[in-house]
């Protein structure tokens, strides 16, 4: 299997657990679609080495952690005096 299926088969995985709608642009690029938040991320098409999935990963991470309502606000007593 050559690094590019490899990573097209990762990719699909990850927006399956993420719950992401992935398609596919006209110059290539893969596009990943957040259909709760309507949120869209764009990958590169090909892997430009080892760590691409996973950088993939943690940009998603970090998406949907930025999407996500503040808990630590609701748990800051209000100033008094």
């Amino acid at each position: 299997m050559s690094a590019r299926a490899e990573y097209t088969k990762a990719l699909r995985d990850l927006t399956t657990r993420y719950g992401l709608e992935h398609s596919q642009t006209n110059g290539g690029h893969n596009k990943l679609t957040d259909p709760t938040t309507g949120a869209v991320f764009f990958t590169a098409g090909s892997p430009g080495d080892w760590r691409a999935i996973r950088n993939v990963e943690a940009r998603l991470r970090r998406l949907r952690k930025s999407h996500e309502p503040c808990k630590s606000a609701t748990t800051i007593p209000p100033r008094t005096g």
